[in-house]
């Protein structure tokens, strides 16, 4: 069509340039050339007879030829069959007379308008060929070099063109698909489908979906077909064309993806610990019925909403700060043990694990998050830290745990000129009341002595036994020996007062050692000091407090 327009437009130049031009072409050429010079023998027919005829008004006749010409020949051929019409017109009006007649004049001012006319309509007819032969090279242009093949097919669905992108996504000749019906490219067990969206297109609606394409060597691959329909100026469907573009990479990606998708959300159902999926701004996107149960929620219900709402305030900065250093590459996952709020209002103790998930350029997607129920563990713990830290039988600090106490003492105090004062305590005559009353009356004793101790002192201070009748008391934040003495003398007087131990009234009496130990002292040496004070006070008489003085000789 594109080499037709340009030979209705000027076939000659067309043929003397050397355009290029097919068969085709050359015969509908052919044809309008031998039109044009009919048409003018039927010009000098019609004059002849007009001549030969005088009676006979053939004046008329010479219009038919020139709109003949105006239907099929470009304006220029168009223009010169008319000025041959018009000028024979005249000529007969010369020979027969009749430039006198008014008669004459109508039917010559009735040729001229209709060559005018004839003219026009050649005119507009060549630039609408024009027109749809820049538009067919436009298209065709696109179609030669789009990435995707394109096929135009009849209403049977008879591929009439292909664009030659055919031979290097499928690996067939243009020729050898000419003439062949589209469902034989498409994989057997998606001609179903592939009908379906045929009979859509045939309606005049467009259509999009995806198929297995058949290749030259036999294997197929997945194409995304559009099927769109061709129309006349009615509306009536006049063919399809097929644009095909290979996604095989991108289905096999997808359908990776959609295995990996099944088997985490599997994998998420059947944990036997809380797991959820948690978006970049720590928002629940994904969870699992075990998450639910464990937070008192339903799964549901925990979709959409902060992930840092299931934790104790203080709890909320640290897991921002496990996020930071997971987006900035500083760790790969961090587990941690936390408090979780539960609906019901319990506090439960669970491990916390977050990882994060990057996509293939490195950029973070979302955090996978697991929470495992571990309360029983963690009050297995406190309970064994508790045993270890506490005296069997009186409750009080052990002796390895008074002894680190001791050792990791805050001295934050000290720049106020306060020391730790310690209290070396001892029941006075305490094998006595064994062997009086029995050693059940005597673990009676100890416990009564103990929680006497206890309830004299601080908050702040502690109360452990060495072992046997000894204690030892921590004073923290005392600013000399005379605070420390006050708080002997009460913990003395507390232990005096009867008690009922074992059924008994039991009354005893207790001594103190007393020292300080300073920012930089011995841990040791203080105590050892704090030993030799106690000493000395059931040295003189017992039922009494001594202070030690490096300066007394001592025992």
């Amino acid at each position: 069509m594109v080499w037709t327009g340009q030979m209705r437009h000027d076939g000659a130049t067309a043929v003397s340039r050397g355009a290029s031009v097919d068969p085709e072409g050359l015969r509908e050429t052919a044809v309008r050339r031998g039109g044009f010079a009919l048409l003018l023998l039927s010009l000098v027919v019609v004059f002849v007879l007009d001549v030969r005829l005088p009676d006979v008004v053939l004046l008329p006749f010479l219009a038919v030829p020139v709109v003949a010409a105006a239907t099929f020949l470009p304006p220029r051929a168009t223009s010169l069959v008319a000025v041959v019409a018009v000028a024979l017109a005249v000529v007969t009006g010369v020979i027969d007379g009749g430039l006198a007649s008014d008669d004459y004049w109508v039917r010559l001012a009735g040729l001229l308008v209709v060559c005018v006319v004839a003219v026009q309509l050649a005119r507009l007819a060549t630039a609408r060929e024009l027109a749809l032969a820049a538009r067919e090279r436009h298209y065709r242009l696109l179609a030669d070099n789009a990435t995707d093949s394109v096929f135009l097919m009849d209403l049977n669905w008879v591929i009439s063109w292909a664009s030659p992108t055919v031979t290097s996504q499928l690996g067939y000749d243009v020729d050898d698909l000419l003439g062949r019906h589209r469902r034989d490219l498409v994989s057997a067990v998606d001609r179903d489908v592939t009908v379906q969206h045929e009979l859509r297109t045939a309606a005049g609606l467009r259509s999009q979906y995806e198929e297995r394409v058949v290749l030259a060597s036999g294997a197929s691959r997945w194409m995304s077909v559009g099927l769109n329909p061709f129309t006349d100026d009615a509306g009536a469907v006049t063919g399809f064309v097929a644009a095909l573009r290979d996604i095989d990479d991108e289905v096999t990606f997808r359908r990776e993806l959609d295995r990996s998708e099944r088997m985490f959300r599997l994998a998420m159902a059947g944990a036997a610990e809380g797991m959820a999926v948690v978006s970049s701004d720590g928002r629940f996107v994904e969870v699992n019925d075990v998450l639910g149960e464990l937070v008192g929620h339903d799964a549901a219900w925990l979709v959409g909403r902060a992930e840092e709402d299931l934790f104790p305030a203080e709890a909320v900065a640290s897991i921002r700060d496990v996020r930071d250093r997971l987006r900035s590459g500083v760790s790969g996952r961090e587990s941690h043990p936390r408090r979780l709020l539960r609906a019901d209002g319990r506090e439960i103790w669970i491990n916390h694990a977050i990882g994060l998930v990057h996509d293939d350029a490195g950029a973070p997607l979302f955090y996978v998050c697991q929470y495992q129920d571990v309360t029983a563990a963690h009050v297995e713990r406190l309970d064994l830290a508790s045993r270890v830290n506490r005296d069997a039988l009186t409750g009080v600090a052990s002796r390895s745990h008074l002894l680190d106490v001791l050792t990791h003492t805050d001295w934050r105090d000290r720049r106020r000129g306060m020391v730790v004062g310690l209290l070396y305590c001892d029941i006075d005559h305490f094998k006595a009341i064994n062997d009086t009353w029995g050693h059940a009356v005597g673990d009676d004793v100890l416990r009564v002595v103990a929680d006497r101790i206890a309830v004299t002192v601080r908050d702040g201070d502690v109360v452990g036994r060495m072992g046997g009748d000894e204690f030892v008391v921590v004073l923290r934040g005392v600013h000399g020996v005379e605070d420390a003495q006050v708080v002997a003398e009460k913990v003395r007087e507390a232990v005096a007062q009867p008690m009922t131990a074992g059924g008994e009234t039991v009354t005893c009496s207790m001594s103190v050692g007393i020292s300080l130990l300073a920012y930089g002292d011995s841990l040791k040496d203080s105590l050892d000091h704090a030993d030799t004070a106690l000493y000395a006070s059931k040295r003189n008489g017992r039922d009494r407090a001594s202070v030690y003085d490096a300066l007394v000789p001592q025992r």
